[in-house]
């Protein structure tokens, strides 16, 4: 086989297998979507919580980051000891080194 087949054939596994992700995430997505919407249905159900408050909710989450773009982006919490961001990975400052306990499982 020549190079320039070889070439072609691992670009052609790699689209594949890019396709392949892509529909694993967009399964996922929809997933998400389904829970979603089943959790927002039994708040309805159980609790005095409204669209309008919800709708709220999603626009105050939205503009954390300083930007109201639909998107959900974590931002870093503040050192305790050295006031540095936290990297939002880890469970210690990368700057000072002290251990921290998140307050938030987001």
């Amino acid at each position: 086989m020549a190079s320039s087949d070889k070439a072609l054939e691992s670009a052609n596994q790699a689209a594949r297998d890019a396709k392949q992700d892509v529909q694993k995430l967009r399964d996922e997505i929809d997933n998400l979507k389904l829970i979603t919407q089943a959790i927002w249905h039994l708040m309805r159900q159980k609790t005095d919580v409204t669209d309008e408050m919800l709708a709220t909710m999603i626009r105050e989450i939205d503009q954390l980051d300083g930007k109201i773009d639909g998107r959900y982006v974590r931002v870093p919490e503040p050192c305790p000891q050295c006031a540095r961001p936290l990297t939002v990975s880890t469970n210690s400052c990368v700057y000072c080194g002290i251990k921290v306990d998140r307050k938030s499982p987001f």
